[in-house]
């Protein structure tokens, strides 16, 4: 989290400023380009400034569309919910794949961790929850008025 914009919110830096494992990374990088040559990927988000929640509610922005996710899924041990939501520690990555291409999809990255960790909406709610416990409910519109008042 150190460094996050996150941490500024209140005031901090921190110290643990997250890296770049080239070693790590370069391997993902490569599998998800090949992925989105193969048309396997219908969207895809980096992890950046403002962390998970951030990326994934830009990525319903355009197209309007809500999103029901569970972090309870994601293939790491979560300590704290805000964390999760919010770090920006590189080499992760959003991905919305068709349901026609999950199988291919998972077989392409059957080496490297992930997971499916929820769908899209027919309605324009953004929700967040870990198992039964509702973290974000939100209006898709609402948080895109917010994102867009950040960034005049």
């Amino acid at each position: 989290m150190g460094g996050s914009a996150y941490y500024r919110l209140f005031n901090g830096i921190g110290d643990d400023v997250p890296q770049v494992d080239f070693d790590e990374h370069v391997p993902l990088y490569k599998k998800l380009s090949a992925a989105i040559e193969e048309h396997l990927v219908m969207s895809c988000n980096s992890i950046l400034v403002g962390g998970f929640a951030v990326a994934l509610a830009q990525m319903s922005f355009p197209p309007g569309v809500g999103v029901s996710v569970d972090i309870s899924s994601l293939p790491a041990t979560i300590t704290r919910e805000d964390s999760v939501l919010f770090s920006e520690t590189p080499g992760r990555f959003i991905v919305a794949v068709s349901p026609s291409n999950v199988s291919k999809f998972e077989e392409h990255f059957k080496h490297i961790p992930f997971a499916q960790i929820g769908r899209v909406r027919g309605d324009k709610q953004f929700v967040i929850k870990r198992n039964d416990k509702i973290l974000i409910n939100e209006h898709i519109e609402k948080l895109d008025a917010a994102w867009r008042g950040m960034h005049v």
